[in-house]
């Protein structure tokens, strides 16, 4: 029996069926070796769910997410050097094989490319698994939005924000995809929730003001730095942005911006 052959024993694929066997075979070809590089750990609980037939689309869903995040990383001389936190690798490996939605899986992908660095460690990046795993796949997309539109400051004292966006609700059901206002609300209620965007009072908490019908949706710090990470950035956050930037004095007032208002 060959090397890999024994390698993918160990991790139990011979225990599922002959279809499956082979389907799970294919794919995890491709991540095998990364996953031990990186996380020893992480790929010998990944071994634990490939025995388990239940399992079986959590694993694909895990493979998918693996593979993303080879393709953040940069290999020198074919040769990968980086390492992950444990707790890291196996929080995201556990809620990443939850979802089988793209938006949500590119963002795992990301934030486990940029949490691959050469101290394994370095725990920094485990408070935005609790943020990823909270949200769906639509505040997923209102925050890809409001995150990448958004005008981006830096202050002279070294600290990114981001100018006050507001959105009408059009705009939001375009973005979003979502046509219930009510469901759309809630959506921007928990983004709110969570301190990744800003607050409007409709009916006591953030979401849509019923006076107009728009929402601030200004991405606040925390989000920048959480969609930076789930995109494979590693770095200072004001580096990763090369649009839509200003530079303001920490005395100055924030502008406000508008998109998606009626003329």
């Amino acid at each position: 029996m060959n090397e890999k052959n024994n390698s993918l024993d160990i991790l139990g694929v011979k225990s599922l069926g002959d279809a499956t066997n082979t389907i799970i075979t294919k794919s995890i070809g491709g991540i095998e070796s990364f996953l031990k590089i990186v996380c020893k750990p992480a790929f010998e609980e990944f071994g634990l769910m490939l025995g388990d037939k239940v399992r079986h689309w959590r694993v694909n869903n895990i493979i998918n997410v693996l593979e993303k995040s080879q393709d953040k990383l940069e290999f020198r001389d074919n040769k990968l050097e980086l390492k992950i936190n444990p707790r890291i690798a196996l929080g995201i490996i556990e809620n990443a094989s939850l979802t089988d939605e793209n938006e949500l899986q590119d963002l795992w992908s990301g934030l486990f490319a940029a949490s691959c660095n050469h101290d394994e460690k370095n725990d920094e990046n485990i408070i935005f698994i609790d943020f990823l795993k909270s949200i769906t796949c639509t505040q997923a997309k209102i925050l890809k939005y409001v995150c990448e539109n958004s005008i981006k400051v830096i202050y002279n004292n070294g600290l990114m924000t981001s100018e006050k966006l507001i959105l009408n609700v059009d705009k939001l059901k375009e973005i979003s995809g979502i046509l219930d206002l009510y469901r759309l609300d809630r959506e921007l209620d928990h983004l709110t929730h969570l301190n990744l965007i800003g607050q409007d009072i409709f009916n006591g908490s953030g979401g849509i003001k019923i006076s107009d019908f728009t929402a601030n949706v200004t991405p606040t710090t925390l989000a920048l730095n959480l969609y930076v990470r789930c995109n494979g950035y590693n770095g200072d956050p004001q580096f990763y942005w090369t649009n839509n930037i200003i530079h303001k004095k920490s005395s100055e007032i924030k502008t406000i911006t508008v998109i998606g208002s009626e003329k």
